[in-house]
C-alpha cells in the first residue's frame, strides 16, 4: 500500500524571500491637484509595510525622498520644471541606492512624473537593459511641445525612451536625464485616454500597447503573458512596473487626479500583479497618483484598499490564500503519512 507524505514545516518556509526597500515620494508638482503627496504617509499608516512583511519579506523603509527646487519655474511649457527636475534627480539616486543594497525597490508616489527618477535610477543601478510595463489610463508620452496642459506627469515616457530623444527639448533642471529604455523593452497596459500627438508617437515608434479594447478582446492574463514574452523574452532583463492607480476604472478607484471610466477592474489589476509576481522578474514597483483627498470618504477608502491589495499581490499575496510562513508543529503535529481515515489526494 502506497502512502502520500505530508509536507514538512521546512517546505513552507519563505525565509529566503527577497528583501524590499520602500521609498516615499511626496511629489505633487507634476500636476495641479493637492493631496497626492500624502499617499506615501497614508499607505504606511494603513500598515502596507507590515502586510508585505507578513508575506515573508524583510522590509526596510528608506524614508521619503527630498522634494526640492524653486517654485513657479515653468520652462519649455513644463510647469514647476525646477522642482520636478531636481526632485527626480534625488529619486534617481535613492532608487539606485535601494537596488545596490540588493533589495527590490517599492516606490510610493506621488504623481506619475516621479517615474522619471525611478526608471533612470533603475537603469543607473543595474547598468543593463531595463524592461518597463506602464499600467495607466494615459500614455504619459507627451513632449513639452506637444503637451496642452504643461503638466509633467503627462510627459515621463518621452524622457525615458531612447527613440523619443529627438522630440524632447529638456529644460535646465532636466539636463541630467538620459534616456534609458529601448522601445522594444517597453509596453503599455490599460490605455484609454490618449492625446493625438501621443498616439502619433506611439504609432511612429511601434510601441507595444494593450489598451482596454485589446484587454477586452484577449483577456488580461493573456495580455500580461504576451507582454512579458515580448519585452523580456529570456527573463534576464530587470523588470520595472510603473502602476498608475487610474488604470483602474473610475468606479473602482475614484480617488485619483485624472480618473477615467472604462478601466481595469480590481480583479484584472490583481491578475497583472499576480502574473508579474509569478514571473520572478520584478525589481522595481512604482505606485502613482493615489490621492485620498479627492472624492468622498468611501471613495478614499475604496482607493486605499485597492492600492494595498495590488501591492500585496505584486509581492506574492494569493487570492486563494497563502501558506503559513513556517508550519507550527504544535498545530499540525509531525506526521509522515496521512492520518487514518483521510483520503489520499487524487492525482491530477
Amino acid at each position: 500500500m502506497s502512502h502520500c507524505r505530508s509536507p514538512s514545516a521546512a517546505a513552507y518556509s519563505t525565509s529566503a524571500q527577497q528583501e524590499i526597500g520602500v521609498l516615499g515620494v511626496p511629489l505633487h508638482h507634476g500636476q495641479r491637484k493637492l493631496g497626492v503627496e500624502d499617499a506615501p504617509k497614508l499607505l504606511r499608516e494603513a500598515k502596507l509595510l507590515d502586510q508585505i512583511r507578513g508575506l515573508g519579506y524583510t522590509v526596510k523603509d528608506f524614508g521619503d525622498v527630498r522634494v526640492e527646487g524653486e517654485k513657479d519655474v515653468n520652462e519649455n511649457n513644463m510647469l514647476e520644471s525646477d522642482i520636478v527636475g531636481k526632485t527626480n534627480k534625488n529619486i534617481r539616486d535613492a532608487v539606485a541606492e535601494v537596488l545596490r543594497s540588493g533589495r527590490v525597490s517599492l516606490n510610493l508616489g506621488g504623481d506619475h512624473s516621479f517615474s522619471i527618477g525611478t526608471v533612470t535610477g533603475h537603469a543607473l543601478a543595474t547598468h543593463s537593459d531595463v524592461a518597463v510595463i506602464w499600467v495607466d489610463a494615459h500614455a504619459d508620452i507627451n513632449t513639452p511641445s506637444s503637451s496642452e496642459s504643461g503638466n509633467i506627469h503627462g510627459m515621463p515616457v518621452s524622457f525615458l525612451l531612447y527613440e523619443m530623444a529627438p522630440y524632447v527639448v529638456k529644460p535646465k533642471a532636466f539636463e541630467w536625464v538620459q534616456p534609458c529604455v529601448h522601445k522594444e523593452n517597453f509596453a503599455y497596459i490599460a490605455l484609454r485616454d490618449v492625446d493625438s500627438y501621443e498616439r502619433y508617437f506611439i504609432d511612429q515608434l511601434g510601441i507595444t500597447v494593450y489598451d482596454m479594447a485589446e484587454i477586452d478582446r484577449l483577456g488580461i492574463r493573456n495580455v500580461v503573458q504576451r507582454i512579458l514574452n515580448k519585452i523580456n523574452p529570456t527573463g534576464t532583463k530587470s523588470l520595472h512596473v510603473s502602476f498608475d492607480i487610474d488604470s483602474l476604472d473610475k468606479m473602482v478607484a475614484p480617488s485619483t487626479g485624472t480618473p477615467v471610466m472604462g478601466g481595469l477592474t480590481l480583479r484584472e489589476g490583481l491578475v497583472i500583479a499576480e502574473e508579474v509576481s509569478n514571473s520572478g522578474q520584478l525589481k522595481v514597483l512604482d505606485l502613482a497618483e493615489v490621492n485620498l483627498r479627492l472624492g468622498s470618504k468611501e471613495d478614499a477608502e475604496r482607493t486605499l484598499d485597492c492600492s494595498l491589495k495590488l501591492v500585496d499581490a505584486f509581492f506574492g499575496s494569493q487570492r486563494k490564500g497563502n501558506l503559513p510562513l513556517r508550519v507550527d508543529e504544535k498545530i499540525v503535529g509531525v506526521q509522515d503519512e496521512f492520518p487514518a481515515g483521510r483520503n489520499k489526494p487524487k492525482a491530477v
